[in-house]
């Protein structure tokens, strides 16, 4: 059994300086769609950097970042990206694994006041843009990689489970009392009700009248396929 760790890994194009920089995982493939986030989510971020092969299916490499490097990841929405407002970011990541699967890892917490006002009113998913920023110990040089998705609205932000309801009354026209010999009486909304003769084959209207001071149900010798 494999435990899932809840953990969101980008694969980025080491080379990739001003063009989409997101792999298909460690291959030389580009991602076709960059992933999409859910306001509110937290979880661990990892970041591949890789080196791509001369085959475009062939497999990267893994690319080391200097120790004194800093790795900033953050957002902004696309339409306001001249604003002041980071939307989220994830800063302080720390480098796992070895040889080739070298990474670097962070805390994206999708669960901030200012995303939380930029969605408020927007029921669309929200358009934004993310920097992924590689400075040098002093940030006298970065190199940026950026890409552009959306962050959904989540659905569930634990409200109570609904109560089981009864279920509606059955329509008029579903209504049918059967008999031991066959024979069925059907309501139908609007019109009398039907007796089904299994002899006929057909639906025979049912009337009410009164004989000799007892109200009985009478049939129609005259019926119809289908009431």
């Amino acid at each position: 059994m494999t435990t899932w760790n809840r953990i969101a890994c980008l694969y980025i194009d080491a080379d990739a300086l001003g063009t989409p920089p997101l792999l298909d995982g460690k291959t030389s493939s580009p991602l076709t769609q960059a992933p999409i986030f859910i306001q509110s989510d937290k979880f661990p971020l990892q970041l591949y950097f890789r080196k791509k092969s001369a085959n475009t299916g062939g497999v990267s490499a893994a690319v080391e970042q200097d120790p004194t490097d800093n790795i900033i990841f953050a957002a902004k929405e696309t339409s306001k990206i001249n604003g002041s407002a980071v939307l989220f970011s994830a800063v302080g990541f720390v480098k796992m694994g070895t040889d080739d699967d070298i990474c670097y890892q962070a805390t994206l917490n999708l669960h901030t006041p200012e995303l939380i006002a930029a969605m408020a009113d927007y029921a669309a998913p929200l358009p934004i843009t993310v920097d992924i920023e590689v400075q040098n110990a002093d940030n006298s040089e970065r190199s940026t990689f950026q890409f552009t998705t959306t962050v959904k609205k989540q659905v569930y932000a634990g409200e109570s489970t609904p109560s089981p309801a009864a279920p509606p009354y059955p329509a008029p026209n579903q209504i049918m009392l059967k008999h031991a010999d066959g024979a069925s009486v059907v309501f139908s909304e609007g019109k009398h009700p039907y007796l089904y003769c299994a002899e006929t084959g057909l639906f025979h209207p049912l009337t009410v009248k009164l004989v000799d001071t007892h109200v009985v149900l009478a049939t129609s010798d005259a019926g119809i396929l289908n009431p």
